[in-house]
């Protein structure tokens, strides 16, 4: 007895390492299966695409082409053409929806997909990371993530309805505020010129980290990629990679409560991306907490704003279906 195949909605997190993409059932709003792709395995953003639909097929209960598709994507998204920030892809809306059949096509940025994720995690979805003095209510939330690149959004509460405000925060400028930091900040001046949070606070920017401060150092043995470092650190077989993810997280602790005064994120400040979930020992050993509420006159002000560390992997999925609810 054939069975009739099931409509599927297409919902996909694009990051800089890898590309995720999931089978949603249209009727029922539910993640039925999501698969991933490592995005140096592709050439284009196109034959990732024909590689998830192949593996869709070999399901046999789906039909061909999803009913509409939502891409969470790690680049700015106003623009006709959306080119990756820290890949050589590049795709346009009708392009990809002439491709999948002439269907509905929307693009957000990641971070603003996990931002729509947010009133949705339940307390084992996120790591709480210290203790803030007030009370969970439910105002205004910052996220900010560290992986390939940097990631920044907010979610603002008006009249009972969550908002979504998406930018590119994780290039703002660098603010070092320690003689180790205006060494950090010095040697990437030098490199780059203009030096950019995202140039510290990513995967590429603690292995800035280490080669900025790694100098005669006899400890510093020619460990190059973040990796390897943060492995070095967990072990503690070195002490000078240890030293550097403190740093890193210190920095991102200086970061995330510059947000919070920002936004007003007085929900909560969330940690997302995917450096920092990996570390959380190293995270909880850090300076993060301290360099977070360390704002002067708005000491208390930040003690009473909880920080969380974003566990679940698919929190850019559960985004991009709540943006294609209210956009279909």
């Amino acid at each position: 007895m054939n069975r009739s195949k099931k409509s599927w909605n297409l919902l996909a997190d694009i990051g800089g390492t890898n590309a995720r993409f999931a089978i949603e059932d249209f009727d029922k709003k539910i993640v039925e299966k999501i698969y991933s792709y490592s995005v140096l395995q592709y050439e284009s953003f196109e034959s990732v695409i024909d590689a998830f639909i192949h593996d869709v097929a070999a399901l046999r209960f789906w039909n061909s082409y999803p009913k509409a598709a939502c891409f969470s994507v790690a680049c700015v998204v106003d623009d006709p053409i959306i080119r990756f920030t820290n890949n050589s892809w590049q795709f346009t809306k009708s392009q990809i929806s002439k491709k999948l059949g002439d269907i509905f096509v929307d693009v957000i940025n990641d971070f603003e997909s996990v931002a729509r994720a947010i009133p949705y995690l339940c307390s084992g979805d996120y790591y709480e990371l210290g203790v803030s003095t007030g009370k969970n209510i439910h105002q205004n939330f910052a996220i900010i993530g560290p992986g390939t690149g940097l990631g920044v959004s907010g979610l603002f509460l008006n009249k009972g309805q969550y908002n979504v405000i998406s930018g590119e925060g994780g290039h703002v400028d660098f603010a070092p505020v320690n003689d180790q930091e205006f060494k950090i900040f010095k040697y990437l001046h030098d490199k780059y010129g203009r030096v950019s949070l995202e140039r510290i606070l990513s995967g590429e920017g603690i292995v800035n980290i280490y080669s900025a401060l790694s100098g005669n150092r006899k400890n510093a043995v020619g460990i190059m990629d973040e990796v390897a470092i943060g492995k070095a650190a967990e072990s503690g077989e070195d002490d000078f990679c240890l030293e550097v993810i403190n740093i890193f997280f210190s920095i991102l602790g200086s970061a995330a409560g510059n947000l919070a005064l920002t936004l007003g994120a007085r929900g909560g400040v969330y940690l997302a991306g995917g450096i920092v979930p990996r570390y959380i020992t190293l995270l909880e050993k850090s300076s993060f907490r301290s360099r977070f509420e360390d704002k002067g006159r708005y000491k208390t002000y930040m003690q009473e704003i909880p920080t969380r560390v974003v566990m679940r992997p698919d929190t850019a999925i559960i985004g991009a279906s709540n943006r294609l609810s209210v956009s279909t």
